[in-house]
C-alpha cells in the first residue's frame, strides 16, 4: 500500500512540472519566455484585413510573441520575447509571418536584425521594448499596412480609455484554458487603470508602463506578449501600448503593458531607415 502512495504521489508531481510553459510563482514577471506563448482569453476571433498590422513572431515553428508592423522594414515588440537571461535569441531562429489571421499561413519573412532595449531590465520588467528588422521589405496591401506609434501617451490617470489587444496566445474553451497557441488571432477590449491604482498590486510598476483591465477574466496572459494595444484618437487607430507581463491567467489583477509613445526617440534612434 504504501509503495502505491509513493508511486501516485510521484506521477503527480511529474505531471505539474510537464504542464507546458506554466509558472506558479508568476508575480511581476513578463508573461512569457521565448518558448512560452500567451493568449487572448474570451476574445473575439478577427478576420483577414480587422488588423492588418499585427504580425506573428515564431521560434522552432510555433508561435511565440506577437508584434506590430510600424514601417516596411521593422516590426515593434516585446524585448523579453528575444532575451532569457544573458541570451539573446539569434536572427536566423526567428521568423515572422503577417497578413492572414491563421498565424500559421501568413506570409514568411526571415529577421535581418534584432535590438534590443540596452537598458531592458529582466527582473524589474523594465524598457520591454524591441524591433525585429526583416529582410525584405513587407508589401502593404488590404491584408498588410502599418500602424502608427501614437505620438503623444494618453491621459489616463483620470478618466479610463478604452483600447484593445490583439494576439494569438492561448485561448479558453468555457472555464478550461486551451494549452496551445491560438490558430486564429483574437482581440479583446480593456480600459485603463491609474498608474498609482496599478501600485497597489505590483512592487515594479514605472511611469513607462500602462496597466489595463477588463473587469473579468477577458484579456491576455503567456503568445500575446509584445503585441499591440491599439485605440482611436483624433490621429485615427494607434498604438498606445505592448503586452509585457501580467500575474494570474484568470486576470484578477492588472495587466502591465509598455507606454510605446514613451519610446518614440528609442525607435526612431534605432531604425535604420533605407
Amino acid at each position: 500500500m504504501l509503495k502505491v502512495i509513493i508511486f501516485v504521489i510521484f506521477a503527480i508531481t511529474i505531471l505539474i512540472k510537464s504542464i507546458d510553459g506554466y509558472d506558479f510563482n508568476r508575480k511581476n514577471r513578463p508573461l512569457i519566455k521565448i518558448k512560452k506563448k500567451t493568449r487572448i482569453i474570451d476574445g473575439t476571433p478577427a478576420i483577414n484585413g480587422q488588423w492588418p498590422f499585427v504580425v506573428s513572431i515564431q521560434n522552432e515553428e510555433q508561435h511565440v510573441c506577437g508584434g506590430a508592423i510600424i514601417n516596411q522594414r521593422y516590426v515593434l515588440t516585446a524585448c523579453h520575447c528575444f532575451v532569457e537571461g544573458d541570451d539573446v535569441l539569434k536572427e536566423e531562429d526567428v521568423m515572422i509571418t503577417v497578413g492572414n489571421v491563421i498565424w500559421r499561413e501568413g506570409e514568411r519573412h526571415t529577421v535581418e536584425k534584432i535590438i534590443t532595449h540596452e537598458n531592458y531590465d529582466s527582473d524589474a520588467v523594465i524598457n520591454d521594448i524591441a524591433l525585429a528588422r526583416v529582410k525584405k521589405p513587407f508589401i502593404f496591401n488590404s491584408n498588410v499596412q502599418p500602424i502608427k506609434p501614437s505620438p503623444t501617451n494618453i491621459d489616463d490617470d483620470r478618466l479610463p480609455v478604452s483600447a484593445t489587444v490583439v494576439g494569438w496566445g492561448f485561448t479558453n474553451s468555457g472555464k478550461k484554458l486551451v494549452n496551445v497557441a491560438s490558430e486564429i488571432l483574437n482581440y479583446v477590449q480593456l480600459k485603463t487603470i491609474p498608474w498609482y491604482t496599478c501600485r497597489e498590486y505590483y512592487s515594479d510598476i514605472y511611469p513607462t508602463n500602462l496597466c489595463m483591465t477588463s473587469g473579468s477574466m477577458k484579456g491576455s496572459c503567456n503568445g500575446d506578449s509584445g503585441g499591440p494595444l491599439v485605440t482611436y484618437t483624433d490621429k485615427g487607430l494607434v498604438q498606445i501600448g505592448l503586452v509585457s507581463y501580467g500575474d494570474d491567467c484568470n486576470n484578477t489583477k492588472p495587466e502591465v503593458y509598455t507606454r510605446v509613445p514613451l519610446y518614440l526617440d528609442w525607435i526612431e534612434d534605432n531604425m535604420i531607415m533605407d
